[in-house]
């Protein structure tokens, strides 16, 4: 099309009168309301839905709850442009996979079932592809947004950002996603839309960060009793904290925060059925405008539901993270964190003392190592947790990584009761001999790969996240269908639940607890990163982050402790690998003799153990890059 000029004359109906008229939705749609799509429900979708008609705003940047009815709703405006005003769109989703399930189930449907989009359809089959539509006056690609060669190559008039606190921060060569899609719409300067939408994480978070470069847009509603305009705040929802939550939930309403008035559910339907839209600061940017909608302004998320969801997660930070993410739209703040003390952990020591190589409780618990390797040397910490305590069962040096095996998995503990325990698990960082840690991990079920991340592949509301591998570095494949499932763990997050738990910070927290033989080595070490403070942000924001200041591999160890209780939270009982890792075979460490290639004997000669298959092992287990040493 020529756009010579912006909207000479305005459309026939305003964008959301459009959508009830034309968007159906059918049986294959994943929501409860069926038939011809209502703005009724849902009232602060229109004030939405005309700035994306406004020809001055190019950006709407919209930071949400969950289950708002905001996905949706972008999902009408993309039917919109593709009838009434048709130029190349695109859609940018965390993933190839999460965009190839939104076209799947919501997008495709949304098209075909509606008959006014579906006669931009062409009668060639081959043009609605999951992640590609070529329709009559207009394309509409899918793209995963950890795909920056796709982004940097597909101009858009109509760019829609979804979940953008989901998306990789940057890749190693390129800039970040986000940049370069928006960079694809800069040709069409003043007629361009860009819709950013997610979730929050914390105050870094991308669609945070241009929230507030924005003017931060709330929903006023009015009071029926006094007639004050308010936003709805989680701070005047009242409900008795002293009874069971089922109580409580079942004695919430909200309060007016002039008049006192309490609001049940259907006061509060009523309310936002009279709401509007309201600037609450100036924009930094011109044309850029944002909106703020917490998820109980949807009428199917009850005081109740909001009550319960908040005592069931108050008292455990990553679930409580999500309440505050996902209902409130509102980031993630962490609370207060301090460095280490070296006279905290003496302290620590001497308030419960007990022996090395005792678990010093007669309760249920588990016993799992985090084992670090070092150019020289291997270094080691046992744990026993319950749910309430981590303790210190012991520590120290390896040789080798078959010392894993003889030192760590063979040992016997003991508890209070007199009961056996041994470690059910230990949990190797592959950040360094990433070769030969991966083979070990192959060899024991029970040793399980994890590694510290920079931010890569984790963040604060995920920080862990597995990921499958199938190769060793340099792509060489492990061989006969074999994986392994490799935890990346987040650089700060446990490092600050380390040092609250060692600060006695937080009465319903952790306890952690260190043995009687630590030395002043241990404490050294375990105290050998500290926290600072960098420089304010444009926002005036302060980024806190660790720094290493001396050895500090069981201050490592110790952190992964508590990355382990996370990954476990709450069950104890399954520790062998993460939840969702594959199914591995369990098999017996290979024979001394045994060839790892076929399994058949091998036949010592000279320094080489050799196989009639042509493997031949260096007896002093020397290894190149990409595997045994063969002559």
């Amino acid at each position: 099309m020529n756009h010579a000029a912006p909207y000479i004359l305005p459309p026939a109906l305003p964008m959301w009168q459009w959508s009830e008229k034309h968007i159906n939705l059918s049986m294959r749609q994943p929501t409860a309301r069926r038939g011809m799509y209502q703005t009724d429900p849902t009232p602060y979708v229109r004030g939405i839905m005309d700035a994306l008609q406004d020809p001055t705003i190019h950006t709407c940047t919209i930071m949400k709850g969950a289950q708002t009815g905001l996905t949706l709703m972008a999902y009408c405006a993309m039917c919109y442009w593709i009838c009434e005003d048709p130029d190349p769109i695109l859609l940018v989703m965390p993933n190839a996979d999460l965009g190839r399930s939104a076209s799947e189930t919501r997008l495709q449907p949304l098209i075909e079932d509606s008959a006014r989009v579906a006669e931009e359809k062409t009668d060639d089959s081959d043009d609605f592809k999951k992640l590609s539509y070529v329709l009559r006056r207009c394309t509409l690609d899918i793209l995963g947004s950890n795909s920056p060669a796709n982004l940097a190559s597909r101009p858009a008039r109509y760019l829609v950002l979804d979940e953008t606190d989901k998306y990789p921060e940057a890749t190693k060569k390129e800039a970040r996603s986000i940049k370069l899609a928006i960079e694809r719409t800069k040709t069409y300067e003043e007629f361009r839309k860009i819709v950013e939408i997610s979730t929050p994480t914390n105050i870094k978070g991308y669609i945070y960060q241009s929230c507030m470069r924005a003017d931060q847009r709330k929903y006023y509603v009015p009071c029926a009793e006094c007639g004050e305009m308010q936003t709805l705040e989680w701070e005047q929802v009242r409900f008795d904290s002293d009874v069971s939550i089922a109580d409580a939930a079942a004695s919430a309403y909200y309060e007016c925060n002039k008049c006192g008035a309490h609001w049940s559910d259907l006061d509060k339907e009523i309310a936002v059925g009279k709401g509007e839209w309201r600037a609450t600061s100036d924009s930094h940017d011109v044309g850029h405008v944002s909106f703020i909608l917490p998820a109980f302004y949807a009428p199917w998320v009850k005081w109740a539901d909001a009550v319960t969801e908040f005592l069931s997660t108050k008292d455990y930070a990553p679930d409580f993270q999500n309440f505050v993410n996902s209902t409130l739209a509102e980031p993630w703040t962490e609370p207060p964190k301090k460095s280490l003390a070296q006279s905290r952990i003496w302290e620590i020591r001497d308030e419960n003392p007990y022996d090395r190589g005792v678990v010093p409780t007669d309760n249920e618990c588990e016993l799992v190592a985090t084992v670090d390797i070092q150019a020289a040397h291997l270094v080691y910490a046992v744990w026993a947790m319950d749910l309430k305590n981590q303790w210190l069962i012991d520590h120290g040096q390896l040789a080798v990584l078959e010392d894993i095996d003889k030192v760590i998995l063979q040992a016997r503990y003991r508890d209070m009761a007199d009961n056996e325990l041994r470690v059910k698990a230990a949990f190797l960082d592959t950040g360094y001999d990433t070769m030969n840690a991966y083979k070990y991990c192959l060899r024991f079920p029970s040793v399980l790969p994890i590694k510290g991340e920079r931010g890569r592949f984790t963040k604060q509301s995920e920080p862990l996240k597995p990921s499958k591998i199938e190769s060793f570095p340099g792509g060489k494949m492990f061989g006969g269908r074999r994986c392994l499932k490799l935890l990346h763990i987040h650089p700060s997050f446990f490092k600050d639940e380390l040092a609250r738990a060692v600060a006695g910070e937080d009465e319903d927290g952790v306890n952690i607890w260190f043995h009687k033989a630590i030395d002043q080595d241990y404490v050294m070490q375990v105290t050998g990163e500290v926290l600072k403070e960098g420089k304010a942000d444009k926002f005036g924001q302060t980024e806190l982050y660790w720094e290493k200041i001396r050895t500090n591999d069981q201050f490592d160890l110790a952190q992964y402790g508590f990355a382990i209780r996370h990954m476990a939270h709450n069950t104890l009982l399954n520790l062998d690998r993460p939840s969702d890792a594959p199914e591995v075979e369990e098999k017996e460490p290979p024979k001394e003799n045994e060839c790892l290639r076929c399994g058949k004997e091998m036949k010592r000669q000279g320094d080489y153990l050799r196989c009639e298959c042509g493997n031949a092992v260096n007896t002093v287990r020397t290894f190149k890059e990409d595997g045994w040493d063969d002559e």
